[in-house]
């Protein structure tokens, strides 16, 4: 039996980034090495690039001075070298294009193909404000947003899905009141990228729901609860094209006078293979090594030649904006 050896820990840079730095793979301690491909990028992008290394028992080797050569349906669209182990791209890409990337140093190549699946619509946005109690009885403010999205090519085939948000929250605080007239104003802007999901069926798709009630048992975690770190969803509860995504947002802290409040909501429309290595990795970042119930994650990969991954998604954003007291120079507060 070969032995063989995880070769990587993972580095998914945040919800937002399009590519992370190392691979998890499996190699034999006497293999020779792979080129690692590794690339997520985002139709209609400027800053898409593929990230070059070969595989090692203990670590990783960055690829520098390498030929990539993109196709789109067929045809050179580029060809670009580098000096650091990241290859800048500037090929744009659209929905039903077919993407092929070629990789080749003086010893090594690897290339890997995707079709670009075509993008969702956001129908609507509507919200209603939730108040939850946590275990000591202390009252959380959410908001729950409903986000409504089309997509008539899930009616034909299973399609996959990632959900991102970012929360950016400015508060805006008044001091130096004379009279009632604020003579100073103070800003503070913070980002989250964080929602809870497990009021939506499709985002906690596969988790076990823990109880808390069971005295003899809470301390016992027979299974492993895995978080959906990536927003992954499948087209499998759609009705009709269509589904609505239910997340609640932890309503912001800020200062009496108001506060400004911009969310962004990104669903990425991705290919198969990318949905499977994202849920590999998500399975990976949950590993307990020795753990009797917890089997060795094996992640796939779409790379001939070599190992990786290669995927373009496409994007659709919306945009929820509240802007509430927002004080000015001058302004009067009573």
């Amino acid at each position: 039996m070969k032995r063989h050896i995880y070769i990587l820990a993972l580095a998914i840079a945040s919800l937002l980034a399009v590519s992370c730095d190392k691979e998890i793979g499996m190699v034999d301690f006497n293999e020779q090495p792979r080129l690692i491909i590794n690339s997520l990028m985002t139709a209609n992008d400027t800053a898409n690039f593929v990230e070059l290394h070969l595989t090692g028992n203990t670590e990783t080797k960055p690829v520098k001075g390498a030929q990539v050569r993109i196709f789109v349906n067929g045809s050179l669209s580029e060809e670009v070298t580098s000096d650091s182990s990241t290859y800048m791209i500037k090929s744009q890409f659209e929905s039903g294009d077919k993407v092929k990337i070629e990789a080749k140093t003086d010893k090594y190549e690897a290339s890997a193909e995707v079709v670009v699946p075509d993008t969702v619509e956001v129908l609507s946005i509507d919200s209603v404000e939730v108040v939850m109690y946590d275990k000591y009885h202390y009252a959380q403010h959410f908001m729950r947003y409903f986000i409504r999205i089309k997509d008539l090519s899930a009616l034909s085939e299973t399609k996959y899905y990632r959900l991102s948000v970012t929360q950016e929250v400015t508060t805006v605080g008044g001091y130096g009141v004379y009279d009632g007239i604020v003579d100073h104003v103070s800003y503070y802007t913070y980002l989250n990228h964080e929602y809870a999901y497990s009021s939506d069926i499709a985002l906690s798709e596969g988790e076990i729901k823990k109880e808390n009630n069971f005295e003899d048992v809470d301390d016992i975690d027979m299974v492993e609860n895995i978080y959906n770190y990536y927003g992954l969803f499948r087209s499998s509860y759609f009705k009709n094209g269509e589904y609505t995504l239910a997340i609640d947002i932890k309503e912001p802290y800020y200062r009496s006078e108001g506060y400004a409040e911009n969310i962004q909501f990104e669903i990425r429309s991705i290919p198969r293979s990318e949905y499977f290595y994202l849920q590999a990795i998500t399975s990976f970042q949950n590993y307990e090594e020795g753990y009797a119930l917890s089997p060795t994650p094996i992640v796939p990969s779409n790379v001939n030649g070599g190992t990786g991954i290669f995927s373009v998604s496409a994007m659709a954003k919306a945009v929820v904006t509240r802007d509430l007291l927002k004080i000015k120079k001058g302004a009067k507060i009573w």
